[in-house]
């Protein structure tokens, strides 16, 4: 089930309760919380915006008013939910219905979006308790982000679930339940070939890529022209950096784009001596977005600086010979910017495959020191006892200053696999306090205020976690 879902949990009743029920009992019982009221398709204001339905003939505005062989028919569809027959049948007719899409988000940020666009979202449930799911457009998304910007300084706010599983999710969160807390390593002593390899981590080549990632393209949003080309042009990047150092053992692809995108999310494979071993994965956003000033999105610091630490990692593995027990994944995920699009499917797709991931290191940020130059953790959606134990990694290999803080929403990768049960950690460059002023902007460029040196700590931290986990 995917567009199919496109209500919250309470909406979505299995084919054999629809099959019980008389049509018209299926819609009364429905509609309501669709944001219908009455016995008609009469519809909130928000709704009937997003709906389109106000370009309809009052004819059809009236289209569910004894339409029971409508909703019956739909209803049969075994692949469909109760939900989304309804919802299909009120508005297959309506053009805005294949542009709808349904997000999540929290209640703080919920009731900033009804206040900001009434007539362009609409919350489903209960607005006022954490996640809020809502109907929006597709086309105010941008918009959506840039409200989240602007109020809190941060990236993303919501994640796009319209495609989302709900079996899945649901099978996923059971299973957490049930598992263990998770368990890391002792980190009594450093190893010498993760020292050894540290100190091949070079912050000149962080800046030399970053310029070249962000040089090549005027933006990398994800439903422009150059964004589409942006995940290809890295996908060459990392595959020509294999093939010149022999491995062909190394598989690098594209992923296949979220619906409704055409940019691709990237993924590097380097294969375990253990197939049966959980894979460890490393990832960051390789698209870009500007809220302030213009189409143009140059993205350096947000996230060209931790594609470009994810770049070095992989060079000095490939220059090591690395090959490690267990499998690692690198990847640069697509549409972070427009909610968390690429690394909700990939991290979904593990789930339902049952794929088995060791844990998860998310770089999204990592040239911009603050006034503190201190690592900041992020607290939330992620896994406490992962983030402590990378805690004491980085002061085991790395060391300096930590801080931890919190993004109150999902706002960055690290949330999509946390959704699904998968252990993450968000380690970040400054608090909220220390913010970079510039992201989402033209002048996020790489200028004096951004420091490879500091972002080299994070490429350093990057590489001895993959390092120990995938060889514990």
């Amino acid at each position: 089930m995917r567009m199919s879902e496109l209500a919250p949990a309470s909406l979505r009743a299995s084919k054999r309760s629809v099959a019980a029920q008389r049509p018209a009992q299926v819609a009364s019982s429905l509609l309501p919380q669709l944001g219908f009221t009455g016995k008609t398709a009469e519809m909130r204001p928000g709704l009937r915006s997003i709906l389109g339905v106000d370009t309809l003939e009052p004819s059809q505005q009236t289209y569910f008013q004894g339409q029971e062989d409508s909703v019956r028919s739909i209803a049969r569809i075994s692949a469909m939910s109760a939900a989304f027959a309804v919802t299909l049948s009120a508005a297959a007719a309506m053009p805005a219905f294949n542009e709808l899409r349904l997000i999540e988000t929290s209640a703080a940020l919920a009731k900033l979006f009804q206040a900001s666009l009434p007539d362009e979202v609409n919350a489903l449930g209960e607005p006022n308790q954490s996640p809020v799911q809502m109907l929006v457009q597709r086309r105010v998304l941008d918009e959506l982000a840039r409200l989240v910007h602007a109020h809190t300084g941060r990236c993303g706010g919501f994640i796009d679930v319209t495609d989302e599983s709900v079996s899945t999710l649901a099978r996923a969160r059971a299973a957490l339940k049930r598992k263990a807390p998770a368990s890391f390593p002792d980190l009594a002593a450093r190893r010498e070939d993760v020292v050894r390899a540290l100190d091949q981590i070079e912050s000149a080549n962080i800046e030399a890529f970053v310029r070249a990632y962000s040089g090549n393209f005027s933006t990398r949003h994800a439903s422009s022209a150059e964004g589409e080309q942006a995940p290809k042009w890295l996908a060459a990047q990392w595959k020509k950096m294999a093939d010149d150092a022999g491995r062909t053992d190394i598989r690098v692809e594209l992923v296949d784009p979220p619906r409704g995108y055409r940019q691709n999310s990237v993924r590097i494979t380097i294969p375990g001596r253990d197939v049966m071993l959980p894979a460890v994965v490393l990832g960051g956003h390789l698209d870009s977005i500007n809220h302030k000033d213009g189409s143009l999105a140059p993205g350096v610091d947000d996230d060209g600086s931790g594609i470009s630490a994810l770049t070095e990692i992989y060079r000095v593995m490939l220059a090591g010979g690395f090959r490690p027990k267990a499998e690692v994944r690198i990847f640069g995920y697509a549409a972070e910017e427009l909610g968390l699009f690429g690394s909700r499917a990939i991290a979904e797709r593990y789930s339902r495959e049952n794929a088995k991931v060791r844990a998860v290191f998310q770089l999204d940020m990592v040239a911009y020191p603050g006034q503190s130059r201190t690592l900041t953790f992020i607290d939330d959606h992620v896994n406490t006892e992962l983030t402590t134990w990378t805690e004491q990694l980085y002061g085991l290999y790395v060391g300096g200053p930590v801080r931890h803080d919190s993004c109150g929403y999902a706002c960055s990768d690290h949330a999509s696999w946390d959704r699904y049960g998968f252990p993450a950690v968000f380690p970040f460059e400054a608090s909220d306090s220390e913010m970079n002023p510039r992201l989402h902007s033209t002048k996020d460029l790489w200028d004096e205020y951004l420091d490879a040196e500091f972002a080299a700590r994070f490429a350093k931290l990057g590489y001895a976690f993959a390092a120990v986990l995938a060889d514990e």
